[in-house]
């Protein structure tokens, strides 16, 4: 495990999970898979993936969603249930990853679903239960969409 101050650092932790069946099999079946990195092509160029950053830092977030982050943050470091609460960093990522979920939805702006869809791989890694540390965050997220009003 990493220190927490560590595990701030990461924008996001997200689980894909095990294959499919019929993948691992193919998988299994195709040989060394170091052979097929050559193979390779890219999805997008250099100069898409910056107009993509670009785009996505010119997505506008109002005063009101910035407030609702600020209040999820807030609410992390005064709970008694949270042993570790979510640092500026943290605040930062949720917003920079709200940003990002808003273009996905072909959207130039951010609304507080945008953030719900994100906070427990955004937040999860970062929050301590008080209880136990060997929750993984989900119970804390929850608890945060029930308790920290949408207000907009």
């Amino acid at each position: 495990p990493l220190p927490e101050s560590q595990l701030d650092r990461f924008l996001m932790r997200i689980s894909l999970g095990y294959p499919a069946q019929d993948a691992e099999f193919e998988m299994l079946k195709g040989g060394n898979p170091r052979d097929k990195i050559a193979a390779l092509q890219p999805l997008i160029s250099k100069v898409e993936l910056t107009q993509i950053q670009l785009a996505i830092d010119k997505i506008h977030v109002s005063d009101a969603v910035i407030d609702y982050i600020l209040r999820i943050s807030i609410a992390t470091r005064s709970q008694h249930q949270f042993s570790l609460g979510l640092s500026p960093r943290g605040s930062l990522a949720l917003m920079n990853g709200a940003k990002a979920y808003a273009f996905l939805e072909k959207r130039n702006y951010v609304i507080p679903d945008d953030i719900q869809a994100i906070m427990l791989a955004v937040c999860g890694h970062r929050l301590k239960d008080s209880a136990s540390s060997a929750k993984d965050g989900t119970e804390l997220i929850a608890w945060l969409r029930q308790n920290v009003a949408v207000v907009i």
